[in-house]
């Protein structure tokens, strides 16, 4: 079986939608074992509109269009729009997902044999690489159920896939293997729930360890904080955020040494340190996390050139830093960097629990 997606608006080109959405859909097809043929991207003109989707449907099973506002649709020849492998989408990834989830689920496993399951893990912490060494068996030995890596800034995400006669066949067919990989990265492992992400799960980790939080950040702008705060509940464990942009602003909120800044510079090892045990001493917090770098274009030294980040995390008066290299325009660095304290976070507070608890 096979699927594809077209946008209408070439102006979508240039939007995080077209690339967030794109990437979302080929996953959840590929989860249901469709091949994903790819995207095409036409401009808001009925006739290509027209020809585009026509041709989508003679070589694709599924074709999903994502449109604005569903006007060009409608002016599209009936034959077309009643086709049972067209399906309208809205452009942003959340509201895809939505639809996604609640439509389209149904009407992709009608178009299987049998019955389909599947599961996800999500892994931080390690690299793609890394992981897909440690599966290669899995993925050689069991073709039922299929497994498939997808890799995101920070994270990793092994998606199983079972068929078999019956629902209840596919679940028995999927639950040894999800406890394999359980057993094979433990920790590294942040959640086994198809809708959690990475900070749903740090904020939940917080409470469970009841740990206040403050973050200090200088490249990447109070994102950090604000990825967090999209969290339901956060208000329970953020305490704080400090945006440190300027050498003066770090000395004065969370008192970076002159010194430090003189000799090291803001993008250093020191630096992070001192904006880490200083967040948290200035909030109160039990845990702090600091993030300064070069996000790019301009900047970076011979030493530390564009896209070295330095974090810092402290955990109970333990203070660890991060140095990273990230690739990417000044956005990605930005992001990559967000996600790397996050995972950096969870490893502390979980060091700091085994030596609470003597393990």
């Amino acid at each position: 079986m096979t699927a594809e997606l077209i946008f209408i608006g070439m102006d979508l080109l240039e939007q995080e939608a077209a690339k967030d959405g794109s990437r979302y859909l080929a996953e959840k097809c590929k989860r249901f074992g469709f091949s994903f043929n790819g995207i095409s991207l036409v401009r808001e003109d009925k006739k290509q509109v027209t020809e585009t989707v026509k041709a989508g449907l003679k070589r694709s099973d599924l074709v999903f269009v994502c449109t604005k506002t569903g006007e060009l649709l409608e002016g599209l020849p009936k034959t077309l729009t009643q086709e049972k492998g067209l399906i309208l989408l809205p452009q942003e990834e959340e509201k895809m997902a939505v639809v996604l989830e609640e439509r389209l689920a149904c009407c992709l496993e009608e178009k299987q044999a049998g019955a389909v399951c599947f599961d996800t893990v999500k892994l931080c912490g390690l690299e793609e690489k890394e992981i897909r060494e440690k599966i290669r068996d899995l993925q050689e030995e069991k073709q039922n159920p299929v497994l498939q890596v997808f890799s995101y800034p920070g994270e990793v995400h092994i998606c199983a896939a079972a068929y078999g006669e019956t629902k209840k066949a596919a679940k028995n067919l999927l639950k040894p293997v999800i406890r394999e990989l359980k057993v094979r990265f433990g920790s590294d492992i942040y959640t086994t729930e198809e809708n959690k992400n990475l900070e749903t799960a740090v904020v939940e980790l917080l409470k469970k360890q009841d740990l206040t939080l403050t973050t200090v950040e200088s490249c990447t702008g109070g994102a950090l904080a604000a990825r967090i705060i999209n969290v339901p509940g956060a208000s329970d464990v953020l305490k704080q955020g400090f945006v440190t942009y300027s050498n003066k602003a770090k000395r004065k909120a969370v008192k970076v040494k002159k010194h430090t800044l003189k000799k090291y510079g803001a993008v250093s090892e020191p630096c992070a340190r001192e904006m880490a045990k200083g967040g948290a001493f200035a909030s109160g917090a039990d845990t702090a996390l600091s993030v300064t770098g070069f996000a790019g274009p301009e900047g970076g030294t011979k030493e530390f050139p564009v896209g070295t980040v330095f974090i810092g995390c402290t955990v109970k008066d333990q203070t660890r830093v991060k140095e990273c290299h990230f690739t990417g325009n000044r956005s990605s660095v930005r992001e990559q960097a967000v996600t790397q304290a996050l995972v950096l976070l969870r490893e502390c507070i979980l060091k700091n629990f085994e030596q609470k608890s003597g393990k």
